[in-house]
């Protein structure tokens, strides 16, 4: 039962019961095991085979060229090994940030699929009329319920960042980047590591965000299909708005952020790219998906404290 459980430190008492709660129901949920499941098969493809292109490019690229029989024009020679010194352009750092930006971006479809049924499926089914009865208030539901999705983003960046990890040691490693035609450092491995750091660091708030997102929707509605489709069709409008806005106008909506830090992290480890994640980038990384899951969490508890659960 909640009530048996261990309270959680620093929170009130009714709040920590809707978080025990909300923990509990989450935990006995088979989806958390699809969803993890799924964020680590799609990262652990993406980042090798964007490994593999990129190393096919570079042997064509590295390769030296030689002569043919047919007017002695020069013709490129077999591919050198992809794995050897003068070619190693790409290296983990690719596979990490690859896999990172990917795990993030399916991550972010997971976690507003499952928050804009959070609250509709409760009301639909009568759940909360029960949940209600004891000292708790829907205030306290709401936020036990944003903590829970908060703990959903933390759980799935933590996979996707762990299988990415693993597999950027296991391809290629994590070295120096190298300019293949001229053998020089393109970039470092510790410059390479910080943007790393900050791409990882600012990708909860981001995932938050979406989640907070879904569960305005999911107050908005008492069906939990209805609120599904509305927070997917709003989520794939704002997506397409993104297409037409100047980077700078774009920076200011909150589903830019899961995709752009792990997306200069993919340019970076490419080589293609002057950007990096300082100051200037992850404050607003930060700052604006907090802001925006906070005004989409208070629009939430607006509506939800006004709607009628008892009818």
């Amino acid at each position: 039962m909640v009530d048996d459980l261990p309270r959680v430190p620093g929170l009130p008492l009714r709040l920590s019961r809707s978080v025990r709660s909300e923990i509990q129901k989450a935990s006995r949920q088979p989806a958390l095991i699809v969803y993890l499941l799924l964020v680590a098969a799609v990262a652990g493809l993406a980042g090798p085979i964007s490994y593999g292109n990129a190393k096919e490019k570079e042997a064509e690229a590295h390769a030296k060229p030689r002569v043919t029989h047919t007017f002695g024009e020069p013709a490129p020679a077999e591919p050198s090994d992809p794995t050897s010194t003068e070619a190693r352009g790409a290296n983990g750092f690719l596979v990490l940030a690859v896999s990172l930006r990917y795990g993030l971006m399916l991550s972010a479809v997971l976690i507003l699929l499952h928050s804009a049924a959070l609250l509709a499926g409760e009301m639909s089914g009568g759940t909360l009329r029960h949940v209600l009865v004891r000292p708790v208030t829907r205030t306290d539901v709401l936020v036990g319920k944003a903590l829970v999705v908060f703990l959903l983003a933390m759980l799935l960046v933590f996979v996707t960042t762990a299988v990415s990890g693993g597999l950027g040691l296991v391809f290629g490693g994590y070295g120096d980047l190298l300019d293949v035609q001229y053998g020089t450092v393109d970039r470092s491995a510790p410059a390479l590591w910080a943007n790393t750091i900050r791409a990882i660091a600012v990708a909860p708030a981001a995932l938050f965000a979406v989640g907070a997102f879904g569960l305005f929707f999911s107050a908005l509605f008492e069906n939990p299909a209805a609120a599904v489709t509305a927070a997917v069709l709003a989520g794939v409008a704002l997506v397409a708005a993104n297409f037409w806005l100047t980077p700078e106008v774009a920076g200011y909506a909150f589903l830019t952020w899961v995709d752009r830090p792990a997306g200069v992290l993919v340019s970076l480890a490419r080589g293609r790219s002057e950007l990096d994640l300082g100051a200037g980038a992850t404050r607003p990384a930060l700052l604006i998906p907090v802001a925006s899951g906070f005004l989409f969490l208070l629009a939430a508890r607006i509506i939800f404290c006004r709607r009628d659960i008892h009818a």
